[in-house]
């Protein structure tokens, strides 16, 4: 186990790498509907009816599907792998992305089928009904949130592999190929 841990190659990610880079997809979309729902006005109202346990909870959950998902995209390759691999990146991303948006979808339908069951039997089809439809939607949505990720992903790493130099390559002060 520590072995494929610790390295990150031709078999996929790293364990911290899968979750490092679902963390950092979770916070930068968590910003984005965020600030839309705060330009939109719209943040208020949604939070009223929230509270801090179900909110928690809630994205407890959508974390771990995040996890889970950058965990399955990252199992065959690295974001670091440069063997022309960005369109099979970008597929997984995007089925990824739906099985975390079916996933969000068929949680919040059994918790509210839950409910339902327990206080009005009568709207547990309406929302094995919602439920579905959400679910397609939320599949759609998904994959298309997912391989703009994944885009994302690749582009944050070459950037970041620009700028501070992968570990047992030439450091700043490795001056061996300079002319002077």
């Amino acid at each position: 186990m520590g072995d494929r841990d610790e390295r990150a190659g031709a078999d996929g990610a790293s364990r911290f790498e899968a979750w490092t880079v679902a963390t950092f997809d979770l916070a930068a979309l968590s910003l984005v509907v965020v600030l839309a729902a705060h330009l939109s006005g719209g943040l208020a109202g949604a939070l009223a009816g929230a509270g801090t346990v179900p909110g928690l909870a809630a994205f407890g959950y959508l974390w771990a599907l995040v996890v889970a998902a950058v965990r399955w995209v990252l199992a065959e390759r690295s974001l670091r792998d440069r063997d022309g691999s960005r369109r099979a990146l970008l597929r997984r991303g995007g089925i990824g992305g739906a099985g975390v948006g079916v996933g969000l979808v068929a949680g919040s339908a059994l918790v509210a089928g839950a409910v339902a069951a327990l206080r009005d039997p009568e709207f547990l089809i309406t929302v094995a009904i919602v439920g579905v439809v959400g679910s397609v939607v939320a599949a759609v949505v998904g994959a298309v949130v997912g391989a703009i990720a994944a885009g994302c992903n690749v582009a944050v790493a070459r950037a970041s592999e620009r700028i501070v130099p992968a570990a047992g390559g030439p450091g700043p002060d490795d001056y061996s190929s300079s002319s002077s």
